[in-house]
């Protein structure tokens, strides 16, 4: 008896009639030619018809960033011994991931000012007016008179130069940090993806829709008009929705110095900026009809009869689109299927989910793509490369010494029949494969990545968090070390030292706090904490971790609070702040000052004491500002 497995694995994949009912076989992708790349778009007229193709089948933009060295991480600037009086010793900066390559957040550290923009910009309802909160500035010192002084006409992520507060939203603002007054506003026509500051230059990644009917020029800024031509494309790719523009702007001045763009769809956008480069990655794939196709082409003789199989090689031979050469197809395989006994048609259908498991799981590593393309400070392409999978979040890519380290995920369980697996790539400058390491994590998805020096620290997840340890001191011959299975997961891994890396993540529920000890090839456990919160802003913004290398401790906000450890030996907790909506903390000297969405609490860390509790002004407050605390007379 004939073999009708295939059969139905095919009139499954370009039907997708309810009596297979397949829906998670709609998206396989194949890697395309290592050597095409990315291209530049010579024509307005090429432009269009390259949209005109677009069914959204392949992705984005590159995503951000690590750092080089285990003690980059918080960025701190003037670590060193303070005091508690009234001038500035030390002050943090914005946790961020490539050291000098600055990150906008809500909460910018001057040393004698902080500058906080509160989530909650509605707190106050029952105000007529529903004024919306304005990002506060708040005198620093001394601690104990820490105090809200004024606010600037503006809310939303910031950047802080040396003279300036910069404003990312529907605009960029910028405002003197003298007297708050305006310097310059820069009008946005798209949405802000992604944005960076290296000195006094801001790198900006918006995006937007494309326009069928009016593609050229786009207009990114209000004072920008990009022809056609000044877009690139990945070459192995057909169609596109939606355009992506990266702009080099004048920090100072508002001048936008540079341009350059890319045409992708809007799945997996990810920036990351080195000290000398900008990468986008750009995620791509087959045509459903095109997968189809490849999998009758290897299968479809053993399953279907000759007079089935002309009549396919025919349908493919007309100038069709994919969707009519879809319903072609599968009215020529619905003609023989119906040849099928009744009886049989339960079994085959077992046996064509196995078929395309099989299928898609030896080329789990064709599914998927991500394509990297580098532009130096001046936004002039360097480089285009690409590697099986799909890329995790900004932790996953890595440069080091001219190479790009890059961890992927192949062949994701909830999108194909395929057993999923964690890769990492080392390119060279040239975005040339240099080495790699397949298999990591069978069955299970890439959620957090740290790169120290030249290790990469992996943690994958499906039921229990492997912590897998690659040694990359070799970059063309990657090896795995060791791993380490616990409960839960860690979706935020930090370098406490060398040897130590914190994990920041979930367990039942919980937010959970872990330490791995990587000291010796096969990592432990050092110690671990499942705390009483079931949510850490961390798990939204990497912003929101603080450490202070000085004292030891790093701060933890969490749906019941924030939390301080002290990581000198183990896990121990120094502090618990009872504040609700806890977003950030910073320190000055040796204080260290917790906001949430509407209070603020000092905190002296070399005693652990409360020295100042704060409530912002209501909206709309237009009253004096509160005295200052005045310590009472000593009584002898």
């Amino acid at each position: 008896m004939k073999n009708y497995f295939a059969i139905s694995a095919f009139t499954a994949l370009v039907i997708a009639t309810a009596f297979f009912g397949f829906s998670n076989l709609e998206t396989p992708a194949e890697e395309p030619d290592p050597g095409e790349g990315v291209e530049q778009f010579e024509s307005e007229k090429e432009f269009r018809e390259y949209i005109s193709g677009s069914d959204s089948t392949y992705g984005t933009v590159g995503r951000a960033g690590n750092f080089n060295t285990a003690l980059e991480s918080s960025g701190s600037a003037g670590d060193t011994s303070g005091t508690t009086g009234s001038t500035v010793e030390r002050s943090s900066d914005t946790n961020i991931q490539v050291a000098g390559v600055q990150e906008p957040d809500i909460l910018k550290n001057g040393g004698e000012k902080i500058y906080y923009s509160s989530e909650n910009n509605d707190y106050s309802f029952y105000y007529s007016d529903r004024e919306e909160r304005n990002t506060s500035v708040f005198n620093t010192l001394p601690a104990k008179n820490f105090s809200e002084t004024g606010n600037i006409p503006r809310k939303g992520e910031m950047f802080l130069t040396d003279n300036s507060i910069i404003f990312l939203g529907d605009k960029l603002s910028s405002y003197s940090r003298q007297n708050h007054t305006k310097n310059w506003d820069l009008g946005l026509n798209s949405t802000i993806e992604s944005a960076r500051r290296i000195n006094e230059s801001i790198y900006l990644v918006m995006r937007e829709t494309v326009s069928a009917q009016d593609p050229c020029p786009v207009r990114p800024l209000e004072s920008v008009s990009m022809p056609c031509t000044d877009f690139y494309r990945p070459s192995g790719a057909e169609g596109g929705d939606m355009t992506y523009t990266l702009s080099k702007i004048d920090a100072e001045t508002g001048e936008v110095e540079e341009n350059t763009g890319f045409i992708g769809s809007g799945q997996n956008t990810v920036v990351y900026m080195s000290r000398n480069s900008v990468y986008l990655t750009y995620y791509t794939q087959k045509s459903d009809t095109e997968i189809r196709m490849d999998f009758i082409e290897e299968r479809g003789t053993e399953f279907l009869d000759q007079e089935t199989m002309n009549r396919i090689e025919e349908v493919q031979s007309y100038d069709i689109s994919d969707e009519a050469l879809r319903i072609e197809l599968s009215r020529a395989i619905a003609r023989y299927r119906d040849q099928l006994p009744e009886e049989e048609a339960s079994e085959f259908r077992k046996e064509v989910q196995n078929a395309w498991g099989n299928y898609t799981d030896n080329r789990k590593r064709e599914l998927s793509t991500t394509g990297i393309a580098e532009f130096d400070r001046d936004l002039e392409l360097q480089a285009e490369g690409s590697v099986p999978g799909e890329v995790n979040d900004q932790f996953s890519i890595s440069e080091k010494n001219g190479d790009l380290r890059i961890a992927t995920t192949v062949g994701n369980s909830w999108q194909f029949d395929a057993e999923s697996a964690n890769d990492l790539y080392v390119l060279d400058e040239e975005l040339d494969r240099k080495g790699e390491i397949q298999g990591l994590g069978l069955t299970e998805q890439i959620y957090s990545v740290r790169y120290v020096n030249d290790k990469a620290y992996i943690v994958t997840f499906r039921r229990v968090d492997p912590f897998h340890t690659v040694d990359l001191s070799d970059p063309s011959d990657p090896e795995l070390e060791g791993e380490l299975k616990l409960p839960g997961y860690s979706s935020y891994l930090h370098p406490l030292s060398d040897d130590r890396i914190l994990g920041i993540g979930e367990e039942d529920g919980q937010v959970k706090a872990v330490i791995f000890d990587v000291s010796e090839s096969e990592p432990e456990i050092e110690e671990s904490k499942v705390l009483d919160d079931w949510y850490s802003e961390i798990s939204n913004s990497h912003h929101a971790f603080k450490i202070d290398r000085k004292h030891e401790v790093f701060f933890l906000p969490g749906s019941e609070g924030g939390h301080v450890f002290d990581y000198s030996e183990g896990l121990e907790q120094v502090k618990e702040v009872n504040m609700t909506d806890v977003k950030r903390a910073t320190y000055v000297n040796d204080n260290l000052y917790v906001f949430s969405d509407t209070d603020a609490t000092v905190l002296d860390e070399n005693t652990w004491e409360t020295v100042r509790e704060l409530q912002f002004r209501e909206p709309g407050y237009e009253g004096p500002v509160e005295p200052p605390v005045i310590d009472p007379p000593v009584v002898r």
